[in-house]
């Protein structure tokens, strides 16, 4: 699957409307028209479906779903009596000397025996096919010891043949990950299946794709923050390390990838997000855990407070306002009280409840409302004084078609170019305003939806992470 598909069928989440207002409606940002705030999805930067090298019987199975493994560590075991039998056989023959030894000492002998019938020679005591047969015998015990030795040395091949024949019948893991899928179970056999899946989390990957027409503006090594749907308040850093050379004719798009540092694997992967780029350059990081940033100014505050959980559905503690995968500090590694969530459906919420429990904790039913974007609409900016059908006439005269007057109660009476589903599309139409030097801004279109928090109280942080990385495989 390649990143233009993952953008296919995307739901719309709350917190991108104030993000999109904020790049979109801020005359003073220098990204608004040139460096956009588009759509994104974070991923792996690895994702390889592990497979064991020959076919057989699976033994065991060293690694389960969402556990963290190193790299060289054992995975996947298959019956390997017959490679076991192989190398202890192959160990033994390479261990055998006894033909060298005795093929040396043949060749000492006929060495010395040939000097005896020379010496006879200069006394004229032997014949010439005494002499000769000396030599040959001398020359054949040479070559038999050179077959011993190459023979040795082929046994030591074997050796080094059978061990990797056993190594086949294992999967040891590539590089440091998690396990996300195991597809086969001990006992079953395997011929050219994959076994598991594992993933690196540590850097990931950011997919985007902008319009063509910033083709050449951006560059490798280009920093953005990028807003994860489970955590819409706060930034992470990512710089771009692969730009397409070449663009999609049919979207009128090309793509970027950006990598982001994951420490702890604090941030979920396999998640849409918002990607707000400017035109400052990756630096070498250091080596402090990345943390998201909290000095944000307010041009860059991504939400709004009604995009926000309802002061009805939160608790005194100001912690417990945390969506999930929020990263949060304090001292001691103990976090008051914290809520996982939001979960859709009450299956979903039941199966995350389960997962709670299995760590220790009672987690608390919380339901409440939050606002998510249906779509955008990009409309005449909020200063334009004219009455509205001299509005249409100027915009008529400056070539726009497809526009309608917006009602007076919502909308202000304010004049439609268009509603979109995505920001991107609703971010290139006003662009292309602006260039015909209409003032435009990009509204999103809101709507309630309930939705269930699970809280508990006083959780450790390596727990509260372990329970997030089992709740991501939902």
């Amino acid at each position: 699957m390649n990143y233009k598909e993952l953008f296919t069928g995307w739901f719309l989440y709350g917190a991108s409307a104030t993000l999109i207002s904020a790049a979109i409606v801020g005359s003073n940002s220098a990204w608004a028209l040139d460096l956009p705030a588009v759509d994104c999805v974070i991923t792996p930067s690895k994702s390889v479906d592990l497979s064991v090298a020959t076919s057989g019987v699976i033994r065991h199975i060293h690694a389960e779903r969402s556990e963290h493994v190193k790299a060289g560590q054992l995975l996947v075991e298959l019956n390997s009596r017959v490679e076991e039998a192989n190398l202890n056989l192959a160990k033994l023959k390479a261990n055998m000397k006894a033909e060298i030894s005795a093929e040396e000492i043949n060749l000492r002998y006929d060495r010395l025996q040939n000097e005896r019938v020379r010496n006879l020679q200069e006394k004229k005591l032997v014949s010439g096919q005494n002499i000769d047969e000396s030599k040959r015998s001398e020359q054949v015990s040479y070559w038999r010891l050179q077959q011993a030795k190459d023979t040795y040395a082929v046994r030591q091949l074997e050796l080094e043949r059978a061990a990797a024949q056993l190594d086949n019948t294992r999967v040891f893991a590539p590089f440091d990950g998690v396990v996300t899928q195991v597809y086969k179970s001990e006992g079953e056999y395997v011929e050219d299946s994959p076994v598991m899946q594992l993933v690196q989390l540590n850097p990931l990957h950011v997919e985007a794709v902008l319009g063509m027409e910033y083709f050449g503006q951006i560059h490798n090594n280009m920093l953005g923050d990028v807003y994860p749907e489970t955590n819409q308040n706060t930034p992470y850093s990512a710089h771009i390390e692969v730009v397409d050379p070449v663009g999609d004719t049919a979207s009128g798009t090309f793509g970027v990838r950006l990598t982001m540092d994951n420490p702890g694997n604090h941030i979920v992967s396999g998640v849409k997000c918002i990607l707000k780029l400017s035109d400052a350059l990756y630096t070498e990081p250091n080596n402090a855990e990345q943390a998201p940033s909290d000095t944000a100014s307010a041009s860059e505050a991504p939400l709004t407070d009604s995009a926000k959980l309802p002061d009805s559905a939160t608790s005194s503690e100001e912690s417990s306002k945390a969506p999930m995968s929020q990263s949060i500090e304090l001292s001691g590694g103990v976090i008051p009280s914290y809520k996982f969530g939001p979960f859709a459906s009450d299956k979903e919420q039941k199966k995350a409840a389960q997962i709670i429990e299995s760590y220790g904790f009672d987690p608390q039913r919380v339901d409440a409302d939050f606002d998510f974007i249906k779509g955008y609409l990009v409309l005449s900016a909020d200063s334009y004084r004219q009455p509205s059908s001299q509005l249409l006439a100027q915009f008529g005269r400056l070539g726009v078609k497809d526009m309608m007057v917006m009602p007076q109660k919502t909308y202000q009476g304010r004049i439609s170019f268009g509603a979109y589903n995505g920001p991107q599309s609703a971010n290139m139409r006003q662009a292309a305003l602006t260039r015909m030097g209409i003032k435009s801004e990009v509204v999103a279109r809101t709507e309630k939806e309930s939705a269930t928090w699970l809280a508990v109280e006083s959780i450790n942080e390596a727990k509260r992470e372990a329970i997030l990385q089992k709740l991501g495989s939902l």
